[in-house]
């Protein structure tokens, strides 16, 4: 019975890959989407979450920064209708049930990796990219969230696959960069490319390095065509961009010009690097794909970055573009991680019949596995998430004391408002004035046995009612970089009357 099993596995790993790759990847983004109904970022509650609930709930237009595009809104009010259709209000319901759209949505990322290994690796290393693509253990924080990561992770997958469609070909085994221009891929490549940068402004560098790399790497006779033609996939991109902001009453471009401008007077020109040096990027990138097993496959994956010299000069662009922003977040990595994946497996074939790389590989596949299901499992900003949807089910009146983000879709957008302090004082005197006998108050972290003492002085006692934390990776997050994750820590109701 286990050897018949086993042989299934083994059949379906080697004769269907990609079917496997999907249904594994379904498995596992349908299980997030139902553990995770939190924002990935604060920016992702901000600009998509909240006003697609509003625009969903109250039909409201979304009103986001002039930097930011309105479709995201609009889609993931889309993907919220089928369950607010049939009677479901719960924001944490509706929320879920977007994150399980953009993760099936997110699975054409992994199709576009199984092409990708077909055109420039042997079968062997194509099928375990394709497995890798469909069960990375990280891969659910982004694919089952509304941040934008997610979208440019596919679209910039997309655009390496046309690359490597217009400047490879196969002779007999041997496969390596052959830069013969093949009239269409170049359109494609320039279209997902600006895609990519349509979600993420400061992917454009890279654009603009392909092209540079496209006027010395295309054989004369065929430059000036393969220019023309990733010029027009940019050019599509370009078009739908400022068709939709003139329909939002916008100047065609204007959302861009605004995000450089913002980046250049709060990042470029401060250069207030902090908690976020110039090399932290690089740091990131030499802990892929496993910490503990990086350091093996740094030879392997250099290798395999100077035989794919297209992908390779995307990344440079974005690590030199990226590192010379002060204001840093570790995933805005996450992009550029197709093309580790193709340095990754093209360098582990290069060394497949070395025993150390096999070893490499089997420890890769295990770890990776463990770190499936507390990932998938993960609840993003559990404390606020949960804080606010417990306060929103607790009769007035009510307090809100030092909560940043307010996150009204949680809450409850046709509740009523509660009283909003921003210090203790003001707490004490909202209370006082209003002369409540009871009250909660919703806040962020706890208050001190000093602050207590002071709220007895004033005629207040307060006792904790409830606590809420952040999962175990979100405090592994804080402890890592605690300036950026530092709203992500405890929230807590307190019950408290009048003494």
């Amino acid at each position: 019975m286990l050897s018949r099993i086993a042989n299934t596995i083994k059949s379906l790993y080697e004769n269907h890959t990609l079917a496997l790759a999907l249904g594994l990847a379904f498995i596992i983004r349908s299980v997030a989407a139902y553990s995770n109904y939190g924002p990935f970022a604060v920016d992702d509650y901000l600009n998509v979450i909240e006003p697609a609930l509003r625009y969903l709930m109250l039909g409201e237009k979304p009103e986001i920064p002039a930097l930011r595009f309105e479709i995201l809104p609009y889609a993931f009010a889309w993907f919220m209708k089928p369950l607010y259709l049939i009677g479901v209000k719960r924001a944490d319901y509706l929320v879920s049930c977007a994150y399980f759209i953009m993760g099936i949505i997110s699975l054409l990322q992994i199709v576009a990796m199984h092409r990708i290994g077909s055109l420039v690796l042997k079968p062997a290393a194509q099928r375990m990219m394709t497995l890798f693509a469909a069960t990375w253990a990280i891969a659910p924080l982004f694919t089952n969230s509304a941040d934008i990561a997610g979208p440019s992770y596919i679209c910039l997958t997309f655009a390496v696959l046309y690359l490597l469609r217009a400047t490879h070909r196969t002779a007999g085994e041997f496969r390596d960069e052959d830069l013969s221009f093949l009239r269409a891929p170049l359109v494609w490549c320039g279209f997902f490319l600006s895609f990519a940068i349509f979600f993420r402004f400061s992917l454009a560098p890279l654009y603009f390095a392909l092209g540079g790399y496209l006027v010395f790497a295309l054989p004369k006779g065929g430059r000036l065509r393969g220019l023309l033609q990733f010029g027009i996939g940019g050019a599509m991109t370009a078009v739908l961009m400022s068709l939709l902001e003139l329909l939002n009453g916008k100047m065609p471009f204007s959302t861009a010009l605004e995000f450089v401008k913002y980046n250049f007077d709060a990042h470029i020109a401060t250069q207030s690097y902090g908690s976020m040096p110039w090399h932290m990027y690089l740091g990131i990138i030499l802990l892929f794909p496993i910490p503990v097993l990086a350091f093996v496959f740094w030879w392997p994956m250099l290798k395999a970055a100077r035989r794919f010299m297209g992908p390779t000069v995307l990344f440079l662009a974005f690590l030199v573009s990226h590192s010379a922003i002060a204001f840093k977040l570790e995933r805005y990595v996450i992009p550029v991680v197709p093309i580790m994946m193709l340095w990754l497996f093209a360098g582990i074939e290069a060394y497949a019949d070395r025993r150390f790389m096999r070893i490499a590989v089997i420890l890769l596949f295990t770890l990776n596995t463990l770190f499936i299901a507390p990932v998938a499992l993960t609840m993003l900003q559990r404390a606020g998430v949960d804080g606010a949807i417990y306060a929103g089910s607790l009769k007035p009146p009510q307090i809100v004391y030092g909560i940043d983000p307010w996150r009204w879709g949680y809450y409850g957008l046709k509740r009523p408002s509660p009283e909003f302090v921003p210090t203790l004082a003001e707490l004490e005197k909202s209370a006082l004035e209003k002369n409540w006998p009871r009250f909660s108050v919703y806040r962020f972290l706890y208050f001190t046995e000093a602050e207590k003492q002071r709220l007895k002085q004033k005629g207040i006692s307060c006792r904790l009612a409830k606590a809420f934390k952040p999962d175990f990776l979100e405090r592994i997050s804080i402890k890592l970089n605690p300036a950026m994750n530092f709203r992500r820590n405890d929230t807590t109701v307190y019950e408290c009357t009048r003494l």
